[in-house]
């Protein structure tokens, strides 16, 4: 059968399963519909999270827009603190947008190459993210089409698992096309992407799994959760294996460099969850003893109102743990204001 038929045809019984179980109030045997669609038979006395990340953002998020406290690696507004703070409607420095034209105007070695294109696909892919973020058109900034920069490469056999899954939200972001001529489809990147999945159930940049690059892939993968059979088991095996991976007692996502856990993971999960449809406070497969994960990244917070990496310094914050933590709280609102999707789906161009 062909293939785009067979996704039309999942994509309509994917759907139409859950008006069914909707209409007969009967749960789906399936774990992550009954995450998502979940009747209330739990008596639980719920925080009003929504009022707690207010207050995050009133103290904190300045911090984020004008690096005035903590530590930082780099003072300079980037891509992603204009996708976080754009998420809460805030003002994104115009700082921000004149020095990026500026680097592209004049093609700025840092950017790059001798060709005249940029020099990494992946600084490509955040570039357009950030310009979408600021509600400019990447097809035309600077005097240059960073969409027709990224499509002239070759996103279908790219082997690079960041590369793909960016390259994907960068498209998605603005839903923008792709141009006639090019070498790929989405679905060329899509099936790529599910096809690098591990054995152990998520993606990484190596051969075990890795817990912040199987979340941003279910965050990249999530606009196509309800209409690829392919996708959907996926993302529902990366899940089980995110569940098994987290520790029983703590919470925490564990491994190798970060022996305690890292805020970044916990914000990473968030996201990918909220993408998908799962309220992260109220999802039975992560939480751990008694503790859900936007609990557990508010353990996180910082005296002078950020995130810190891990819990050895809290009095001051880490600038990317600080924007990391902000995009999970961003995606959070999302979700609990009723717009379902990914934060990452940003403007649609078309």
């Amino acid at each position: 059968m062909n293939k785009n038929l067979k996704r039309g045809l999942a994509a309509f019984i994917i759907a139409n399963s859950v008006l069914t179980t909707a209409n007969i109030g009967v749960l789906n045997n399936n774990v992550f519909a009954a995450e998502r669609y979940a009747v209330e038979s739990r008596e639980i006395l719920k925080k009003d999270y929504n009022s707690i990340i207010d207050e995050c953002v009133n103290i904190g998020l300045q911090h984020l827009i004008n690096k005035d406290s903590g530590f930082w690696y780099n003072k300079e507004f980037n891509d992603w603190e204009a996708l976080t703070v754009s998420s809460f409607n805030k003002e994104i420095p115009a700082s921000y947008i004149e020095n990026l034209a500026k680097k592209i105007e004049t093609k700025d070695s840092s950017l790059f190459g001798a060709d005249g294109k940029f020099k990494s696909t992946t600084d490509c892919e955040r570039t357009i993210i950030g310009i979408v973020s600021a509600g400019k058109d990447p097809r035309n900034f600077g005097g240059y089409n960073l969409i027709k920069d990224l499509c002239e490469r070759n996103l279908g056999i790219e082997q690079d698992i960041f590369c793909k899954m960016f390259g994907l939200i960068a498209l998605d972001c603005g839903n923008f096309e792709i141009p006639s001529g090019s070498k790929f489809t989405r679905y060329d990147i899509v099936d790529g992407i599910v096809e690098k999945k591990l054995k152990s159930g998520g993606w990484s940049w190596g051969d075990t799994i890795d817990v912040d690059t199987t979340a941003m892939v279910i965050s990249a993968l999530s606009p196509y959760y309800n209409e690829d059979y392919d996708v959907k088991d996926a993302i529902d095996d990366a899940l089980i294996a995110l569940s098994k991976i987290q520790d029983k007692t703590t919470g925490e996502f564990t491994s190798t460099w970060t022996p305690n856990g890292s805020s970044e993971s916990l914000a990473q999960v968030i996201i990918a969850l909220c993408s998908v449809g799962i309220d992260p406070t109220d999802s039975e497969m992560f939480t751990k003893s008694d503790k859900n994960l936007l609990d557990l990244l508010l353990e996180y917070k910082t005296a002078d109102g950020g995130f810190e990496h891990d819990k050895k310094n809290t009095d001051q914050l880490n600038g990317i743990a600080t924007e990391q933590a902000f995009r999970a709280l961003a995606s959070y609102k999302k979700l609990k204001s009723g717009k379902l999707g990914s934060i990452y789906l940003v403007k649609d161009f078309n």
